[in-house]
């Protein structure tokens, strides 16, 4: 954003949204931050956290087919009313599908 917050600026490079120095470090910081939340921080050295960390950055296009992939994750909810076919109190039978290699969508029913 801008320093005013009206306005998305352009990366610094075309090809990635953050650049991979700056996002080692949020990762390292929010890596930490989990963990103690956790209270997992015991057993470990301090010092992985003064070290420099390197995240694997890789090409995505433009971000259309992220952003589809993600979408997916973060917009619906893993089974949909319209699945599930009966209820009885103590089980459920929904609709579901099954890829296989061939991508085929065979539709199974699975209690």
């Amino acid at each position: 954003m801008t320093p005013d917050g009206d306005a998305w600026r352009k990366p610094a490079h075309s090809r990635f949204l953050v650049p991979g120095h700056a996002l080692s470090e949020i990762f390292r910081a929010k890596m930490r931050d989990g963990l103690e939340r956790e209270d997992l921080l015991a057993g470990l050295d301090p010092g992985i956290f003064r070290k420099p960390w390197t995240v694997h950055l890789q090409h995505a296009g433009d971000g259309h087919h992220a952003a589809e992939y993600l979408s997916r994750y973060v917009h619906r909810v893993a089974l949909t009313n319209d699945r599930i076919e009966a209820f009885d109190g103590e089980r459920v039978t929904f609709r579901s599908f099954r890829y296989i290699r061939s991508r085929t969508g065979e539709t199974r029913r699975d209690p």
